[in-house]
C-alpha cells in the first residue's frame, strides 16, 4: 500500500473507529497468545516447544499495534485502568512493548485501582518478555523505588533479561531487606559478575537462615568453593533452611548423604531432604528412601517414591495416572511415581546391581553434563525440571549458561547451542 493511499484510508470520517477495532482485536488476541503461552510452558503434560508458534504470532501482532502505535496505546491503557486480569497483563505488556516510559510501576498504580501485591506478578510478567531497548531504563529506574518489593522486582527483572548494570546492583547487596539483598544477587550471578562473589559471600556467612537460599545459590552460579561449607552449616543447625538441602545435593558431594539422612529423620523437613535424596543421586540412599514409601504422610511417600524414580530411571511399571488436584486443570490426569513398596523392593532386587558403587545416578544412567543438556532440550521436561538442570550444569561446569528455561523458545534453543559450542553469552532479549 502506498502512502498516498494509506493517508487516503486514515482520511475517510470512519478511519478512526476502523483503527480502534483493529488495535482492540489485536489486543484480544494478545492477550489469548500470553495465557496460550504461560500454559504451555507452565501446565501440566505441556511441551514447552510449543510455545514458539503462539510466540511467533504474538510478534506480529505487537508488529501490527506499531503501524498506529497512538490507538494501540489508547486501547491499552484502557485495558490497564480497568481490564479484567488477562486484559490487564494483555495492556501493560502492550506498553512494556510499545512505550516502556508508561509501563512503571507507580504510572500503573495511579491509572489502576489496585494494591501493589496484585500489580507486581503482571508487572514482572509483562516486562520480562517485552522487546524493547528501553525496558531496561525502565527497571533500573526501579531500583531506587523506595519499596522492596519493586526494587527487588526489578533487580530480578534486570538479571533474567540479561540487561543489569552491575555497579548498579552491587549497590543493593546493601540494601536494608533481605530480599532485595538476594534478588540483587542472584542478578549479578545471571549476569556472570564474579567481582560480586566475595560480597555475597560475606552476606552469606551472616545471612538469617530465612535469607540464606538465594545467597547461596548465586554463591554456586558463580563458583564458590565456601558456599557449600555455609549450605553443610545451616543444613546441620536446629532450624535449616527447607530449600538448601536441594542445593547441597545438587553439587553432587557425597559427604552430605549423612547430612540428608538426618534432615530425612525430621518430620518438618523430609519432603525436602527426600527430594534432595533423589537429586543426590546415591544407591546408598535408596534403603532410607524405600523407607519412606511406608511413611504415614501420603507427601513423604510420594517425595520418596519420586526420588526413587529420578535415580533409578524405573520404567513405565512403577508409573501411575493419577486424577489432576483441584488447583489443576479439571479432568486432567497426570502420571507419577507409584508409591507401592512392594512394588520398589521387587524392582531393586532386580535391577539395583546396575546402580551400585560410589557413582551419582540419573534417570538409572551415570550423572553428566549432557544428561543435563538433554533435560533441557527435551520438549517433555517441566519448567521445575528445566531449572534445576540449567543450575546443575552451571555449577558442574563452572561455565556461564546464560538461559532462562521461561524465555523465548528460539532464544532458549539459541543459548543451548551457544554454550554447547563453547559459544559467548546470548546477550540481551531484542526484537
Amino acid at each position: 500500500m502506498t502512502d498516498a493511499m494509506t493517508k487516503t484510508l486514515l482520511d475517510h470520517p470512519g478511519a478512526e473507529t476502523f483503527l480502534r477495532e483493529f488495535q482492540e482485536e489485536h489486543l484480544s488476541e494478545v492477550e489469548f497468545l500470553l495465557q496460550q503461552r504461560r500454559r504451555l510452558l507452565h501446565g501440566p503434560g505441556a511441551h514447552w516447544t510449543d510455545a514458539e508458534e503462539p510466540e511467533t504470532r504474538l510478534a506480529r501482532h505487537l508488529a501490527a499495534m506499531r503501524a498506529s502505535t497512538e490507538v494501540a496505546l489508547g486501547c491499552a491503557r484502557e485495558a490497564v485502568a480497568s481490564g479484567d486480569d488477562g486484559q490487564f497483563l494483555a495492556g501493560l505488556h502492550v506498553l512494556a512493548s510499545l512505550a516502556p516510559h508508561e509501563a512503571s510501576i507507580d504510572m500503573l498504580l495511579l491509572s489502576r485501582e489496585a494494591a501493589l501485591e496484585e500489580v507486581l506478578p503482571a508487572w514482572t510478567e509483562a516486562l520480562a518478555l517485552a522487546l524493547h531497548s528501553e525496558v531496561a531504563e525502565c527497571c533500573t529506574r526501579a531500583l531506587a523505588d523506595g519499596r522492596p518489593q519493586v526494587r527487588a522486582a526489578a533487580a530480578t527483572l534486570l538479571g533474567h533479561r540479561r540487561e543489569g548494570d552491575p555497579p548498579r546492583l552491587m549497590l543493593l547487596l546493601e540494601d536494608e531487606d533481605g530480599s532485595v539483598r538476594g534478588a540483587a544477587a542472584l542478578a549479578l550471578a545471571r549476569l556472570g559478575h564474579r567481582p560480586a562473589l566475595p560480597s555475597i559471600e560475606t552476606l552469606l556467612a551472616h545471612s538469617p537462615p530465612e535469607q540464606a537460599e538465594p545467597l547461596a545459590r548465586a554463591a554456586l552460579l558463580l563458583g564458590s568453593r565456601r558456599a557449600l561449607t555455609f549450605c553443610r552449616q545451616f543444613c546441620n543447625s536446629s532450624h535449616p533452611p527447607p530449600a538448601l538441602p536441594r542445593l547441597l545435593a545438587l553439587a553432587g558431594n557425597a559427604q552430605d548423604l549423612p547430612v540428608l539422612h538426618r534432615l530425612s529423620a525430621r518430620p518438618s523437613f523430609a519432603e525436602a531432604s527426600l527430594e534432595a535424596l533423589g537429586l543426590l543421586g546415591l544407591s546408598a540412599a535408596v534403603p532410607e528412601l524405600m523407607s519412606h514409601l511406608e511413611a504415614e504422610d501420603p507427601r513423604h511417600r510420594q517425595s520418596a517414591a519420586s526420588a526413587l524414580g529420578l535415580l533409578s530411571g524405573a520404567g513405565p511399571g512403577l508409573k501411575v495416572r493419577v486424577v489432576a488436584m483441584e488447583d489443576e486443570e479439571e479432568g486432567h490426569e497426570r502420571e507419577q511415581w507409584s508409591t507401592d513398596p512392594r512394588a520398589w523392593r521387587q524392582w531393586w532386587e532386580v535391577h539395583g546391581h546396575r546402580l551400585d558403587g560410589g557413582q551419582r545416578w540419573r534417570h538409572g544412567r551415570r550423572f553428566t553434563l549432557e544428561g543435563c543438556l538433554e533435560e533441557l532440550k527435551d520438549p517433555h521436561s517441566p519448567l521445575t525440571v528445566r531449572s534445576r538442570a540449567a543450575l546443575e550444569l552451571v555449577i558442574h561446569s563452572g561455565r556461564l549458561l546464560d538461559f532462562e528455561p521461561d524465555w523465548p523458545v528460539l532464544r532458549q534453543r539459541e543459548s543451548l547451542t551457544r554454550w554447547h559450542t563453547g559459544g559467548g553469552r546470548a546477550g540481551p532479549l531484542t526484537a
